[in-house]
């Protein structure tokens, strides 16, 4: 019966001490959000991709092709997912070429690597260097499409207006051929 009070006043310790650290970790938490600018809506975080919205004007640091719906693929060398979106990427640049539409792709990082990803886009694609001091060594291309996340796809009507975004082809209104 004495080791009772004991007991009872560790447990009432250790639940005021858990107590403390949620409160400061929620705390943390909302400092992180207003620091990094990811707000919570509907109970979700923002997704991370490019933040632009349908019908934003593409930036001029792209130098789209005047009056044609334009695909753009923006890459890093830092980004370690990057080399395997490549080939897809590339076979679908081609397929578009085909079709009279053009395909950028934006490609950021560090100079010495960006000849890698030149070699794994071929031809297929319109390449931008956009090398910078920005995020994964981006520059004002970059920027321009507001890209938090690589890689990043943002699909452009003929007009230079954004028509979709996303972090995937799949994300995108893409209509590809049917085989013959």
């Amino acid at each position: 019966m004495y080791f009772l009070i004991p007991l009872t006043a560790a447990l009432i310790a250790l639940v005021a001490f858990n107590l403390v650290l949620t409160v400061g970790l929620i705390r943390r938490m909302r400092e992180f959000e207003a620091e990094s600018g990811h707000a919570h809506g509907g109970g979700r975080p923002a997704l991370p991709g490019p933040a632009l919205n349908r019908g934003d004007a593409a930036p001029a640091a792209l130098g789209l092709p005047a009056r044609t719906p334009a695909l753009v693929g923006v890459f890093s060398t830092r980004c370690k997912a990057c080399p395997s979106h490549l080939p897809e990427f590339a076979a679908l640049a081609r397929e578009r070429a085909a079709q009279g539409m053009a395909t950028l792709a934006v490609l950021g990082g560090d100079r010495d690597r960006i000849a890698e990803f030149h070699a794994l886009l071929g031809d297929a694609a319109t390449v931008v260097e956009d090398l910078g001091d920005g995020p994964m060594g981006s520059g004002d291309a970059t920027s321009g499409l507001a890209i938090r996340s690589w890689p990043s796809y943002v699909l452009f009507d003929a007009s230079a207006r954004v028509e979709a975004v996303g972090l995937s082809l799949a994300d995108l209104p893409i209509r590809r051929p049917v085989p013959a």
